[in-house]
């Protein structure tokens, strides 16, 4: 459980534009999550299968997540545009197929350094860094107040795998815990 998180997914985006400009972009997407809860589990499963020659069988593991219960509360995410200035770019002579004027994009407000959505290791790459400050804009794309994932392999037929694992008592699980909270809200609604 994490009571605020912060993720971003940004990448370098190197255009013909971006040397034209002198400048550097990293394009992506940006969460602020209020509230970020997750539980999952895997275990070990056995199967067994052919061996290498036609009278041999061979014991298969493998560890698949069976059950997981994801919870997001608060979550705000937004696309990201930070520009760095780069004027040694445009020292490079670049022909353009068709010439466009590169700088006649509207410009919305900044974000401001100080903000909260502002961290510098988003913008971490091996072959690359700055010297120069970013002007970052963020743009809003979703508000959702309560996001919850639930996931429960159910096996109806004959089953594939098997696992002398699943019932241990390793840690405060928190499965089920949100399904029962909805459960609460239904029937507080209904009665």
């Amino acid at each position: 459980m994490v009571p605020r998180l912060f993720i971003s997914h940004v990448y370098i985006d190197d255009t013909r534009d971006s040397w034209a400009s002198g400048t550097t972009s990293f394009v992506g997407i940006k969460a602020n999550i209020g509230h970020f809860q997750a539980d999952m589990h895997q275990r070990d499963q056995e199967s067994i299968a052919a061996g290498d020659n036609k009278d041999s069988i061979k014991i298969v593991r493998h560890k698949p997540f069976y059950a997981a219960e994801v919870v997001m509360k608060d979550m705000d995410l937004r696309a990201m545009l930070a520009t760095f200035s780069e004027p040694l770019k445009q020292a490079v002579p670049l022909s353009f197929e068709n010439d466009r004027d590169i700088n006649n994009s509207t410009r919305t407000p900044s974000t401001a350094p100080t903000s909260d959505w502002i961290d510098d290791d988003d913008f971490v790459e091996t072959d690359w860094s700055s010297k120069h400050e970013p002007d970052i804009q963020l743009f809003p794309v979703l508000m959702c107040s309560r996001l919850t994932y639930f996931k429960k392999n159910v096996t109806s037929g004959p089953v594939e795998g098997s696992s002398k694992f699943g019932v241990e008592d390793t840690h405060t699980c928190l499965l089920g815990s949100e399904s029962c909270r909805w459960f609460e809200m239904f029937l507080s609604l209904a009665f």
